[in-house]
């Protein structure tokens, strides 16, 4: 979680790219809190925090160009995802109501998996 704290705070003003990127939200931070603290026990792989130009904030799982997968949170509590998982590729939006949906459980689950299989 400290992570996500640092890098909001880094990312709070317009332009924290240099260029004009959109800051963090409080609100879109808060949302990306509590779908971390959601999250099951982290496994092989651990997500990584960053932020888009557009203030989303950013958890991903990274076990390789062809096992992947990305969560984009707004601040409207959209959850927008892409995952590469072997030869499969996944995208969408949906909205966190306080649960992370089977959905993206199970694509975390699939590209830990595939790290486990390397």
């Amino acid at each position: 979680m400290r992570a996500l704290e640092r890098i909001a705070f880094e990312c709070a003003t317009r332009g924290w790219d240099g260029d004009d990127a959109a800051p963090v939200s409080k609100r879109g931070r808060d949302i990306a809190f509590h779908f971390l603290l959601t999250l099951p026990p982290p496994g092989p792989i651990q997500p990584t925090i960053g932020v888009d130009g557009d203030g989303m904030i950013t958890v991903e799982w990274y076990a390789g160009s062809r096992n992947l997968l990305s969560v984009s949170i707004g601040s409207d509590a959209t959850l927008h995802y892409a995952a590469v998982v072997s030869t499969a590729t996944q995208y969408g939006s949906e909205r966190f109501n306080g649960v992370v949906s089977p959905r993206i459980l199970d694509l975390i689950l699939r590209v830990n998996s595939a790290r486990l299989a390397v």
